[in-house]
């Protein structure tokens, strides 16, 4: 637990790590894979989230917000690899074809999300990012505007435009995730 001062002791923060790498692992991989739509991609910066969280974790002062911190640094993360990677071109070996989730019980529904996967991968990052901020990180517009320090407006816009995108795009699936659509 972290003391009135904002330390702990190097066993109780070694033991506050280890718990929140086993709960939210896979959370910040899931969601830098979506935003990254490649495995290695999203297991390397998934290697810096936690070494973020092992120099800065400490700064945390209300334990129910660690999943929120958490996927914070895992967008920031993502996006400083974007700037990063625009001014050195990389060549991205092709993924697997089929990527094991958890929520795809039947062919049908892993279809589906593969299609929603790829919509998303094409969209333009300041949407996709905004969606899934949106969708997955269930961030309000306003909580969205102060992380990206964007109008509100531009949030509404942004958003509302990339679902335009993957309407068109998902157009000819049959069950393309109504919730996200709507």
């Amino acid at each position: 637990m972290i003391s009135d001062a904002g330390f702990m002791a190097d066993q109780d923060w070694r033991k506050t790590l280890e718990d929140w790498i086993r709960d939210h692992a896979e959370a910040v991989f899931a969601y830098l894979y979506r935003l990254a739509g490649s495995t290695s991609a999203a297991e390397d910066l998934s290697q810096e989230v936690f070494l973020t969280a092992l120099r800065k974790g400490s700064q945390i002062r209300d334990p129910e917000k660690v999943r929120a911190w958490l996927l914070a640094v895992a967008r920031n993360a993502y996006l400083a690899s974007r700037r990063a990677s625009q001014a050195s071109p990389t060549v991205e070996l092709p993924e697997p074809a089929e990527i094991a989730d958890d929520d795809a019980a039947d062919g049908h529904w892993a279809f589906d999300e593969e299609r929603l996967r790829e919509a998303l991968a094409e969209l333009p990052d300041d949407y996709r990012v905004v969606v899934l901020m949106f969708y997955f990180e269930e961030l309000s517009y306003r909580e969205i505007a102060e992380y990206l320090q964007l109008p509100i407006g531009t949030i509404m816009s942004r958003l509302s435009r990339a679902k335009v995108q993957l309407r068109i795009k998902l157009a000819g699936s049959v069950a393309a995730t109504p919730s996200l659509l709507d």
